[in-house]
């Protein structure tokens, strides 16, 4: 691995460029002068005292007494490691108050839209949190589309969300995936109808009692999230028409 890349990791540990370079300056050297570590890591010596102070506070290096001289040296890496543990405690501790700051300035949001496959499953993820047993589910979609931009994800999704003990409807578009799946729905505790064969679907609808969620799956590969109490009863109101006119 290059000089370069190493700093760069250093730096996503929490330094600053100069605060990396200078540390791996002194780490790569061992115990030495101020005057070679500025040399090293091609930075003025003044700004690499000024740097030094700082990683001595925060335990990253340490002086070393040679007779009259003091010699600086680079701690243990794994102090890195320790650093960046305590700043997600720091996190996890600001979480709160960060997500209470979210929750009011999203509080009149009602309609958010992702763009990318792991923006899409992030909403797929956070909708398994979000609901409760009972709840009713109603989804129409063409299951052979909605697998295949991540089979992997999709269907372990489906045997979480199948745990939760959910009133779940589903219709699916007619084909092979439509025909499996529907197979398989009580299996998942799911009850299933396949649309006529002459309709096609290049989305997801999923209704939640919060959320009417449209999913794309062709390019940009993207998910509108409705949080409209108005929106998501006309969306019921469209699925039951909808399921009760299929056999």
């Amino acid at each position: 691995m290059r000089n370069e890349q190493i700093i760069a990791l250093i730096k996503e540990l929490g330094l600053s460029d100069v605060e990396a370079r200078v540390y791996f300056a002194s780490l790569s050297l061992g115990p030495t002068t101020v005057l070679k570590i500025a040399r090293s890591s091609s930075i003025k010596r003044a700004t690499v005292y000024t740097v030094i102070d700082e990683l001595l506070k925060r335990g990253y290096m340490r002086i070393e007494p040679r007779g009259f001289k003091r010699l600086f040296a680079a701690e243990n890496p794994r102090v890195l490691e320790h650093g960046l543990e305590d700043r997600r405690e720091r996190f996890r501790q600001a979480l709160p108050t960060l997500e209470a700051l979210y929750n009011q300035r999203e509080g009149s949001s009602v309609i958010k839209y992702y763009e990318g496959l792991p923006a899409v499953q992030n909403v797929y993820e956070s909708l398994l949190e979000e609901l409760r047993p009972k709840d009713d589910y109603m989804v129409i979609a063409n299951m052979e589309k909605w697998v295949a931009s991540d089979p992997d994800f999709f269907l372990k999704w489906r045997e979480k969300r199948s745990k939760l003990n959910l009133k779940s409807r589903l219709i699916f578009e007619t084909n092979e995936a439509g025909k499996k799946f529907i197979e398989l729905a009580p299996n998942h505790f799911e009850t299933a109808k396949l649309l006529p064969l002459e309709r096609h679907v290049d989305t997801s609808l999923v209704v939640t009692p919060s959320k009417a969620i449209i999913h794309q799956y062709t390019e940009p590969v993207s998910i509108l999230v409705n949080e409209s109490k108005a929106s998501i009863n006309l969306y019921k109101e469209m699925f039951e028409i909808m399921w009760n006119s299929l056999t």
